[in-house]
């Protein structure tokens, strides 16, 4: 008959075998050693070495590691995955998410308009880019904006522009003559 020359398997630093493990966790303890052997199963069933620090198995030990620490599937999709998976719950829920962004937005409006004039403030090229881009998107929208604006608050514009050209008479007669200067060169030409 044959025998397998089976490998022993060891445990901790010192590389005990079952055989060589002390049976309760004192002696083990005493010895310097990591792990203890009863051979009695634990309560989940399992019939292997325990640590003498914690007087838990091992089997029940690795598996509740890989419960914890082995990544979900969903961790392990690539970032356009993901992007599909957001897309796909934000079409479902739409009209919810809408209705909660809405509700937050009324309930920090005046914090998140201060914020926004301060980020613009501190970033004027990066608002004028941006609002290039949001004309040049829809620039019908705009000038729908602007015209409705005007008529909306006409008299406070011509005020305001009436009290500037007071103001700054000079810079206007120098505009003036300049005009009035290259309108007659181009008509002698």
């Amino acid at each position: 008959m044959k025998t397998r020359n089976k490998k022993m398997k060891t445990y901790g630093k010192t590389k005990l075998t079952v055989e060589q493990m002390h049976s309760n966790p004192f002696d083990a303890r005493a010895a310097g050693h990591v792990h203890y052997f009863t051979g009695k199963p634990c309560k989940h069933g399992h019939i292997a070495p325990r640590y003498v620090k914690r007087y838990s198995c091992i089997e029940c030990n690795r598996i509740e590691h890989e419960k914890r620490y082995i990544p979900h599937p969903r961790k392990l999709l690539t970032s356009e995955e993901k992007a599909k998976r957001r897309k796909a719950y934000y079409q479902k829920h739409k009209g919810h998410i809408k209705a909660l962004k809405q509700k937050w937005w009324q309930e920090n409006k005046e914090q998140l308009s201060l914020q926004n004039a301060e980020w613009k403030k501190n970033n004027p090229e990066n608002e004028k880019k941006r609002s290039r881009e949001r004309y040049k998107a829809e620039p019908e929208k705009f000038i729908e904006n602007a015209k409705k604006y005007y008529h909306e608050n006409r008299e406070t514009i011509l005020e305001k522009r009436r009290k500037y050209r007071a103001a700054n008479k000079e810079k206007f007669k120098e505009r003036n003559r300049a005009y009035y200067h290259r309108k007659k060169k181009e008509e002698s030409e």
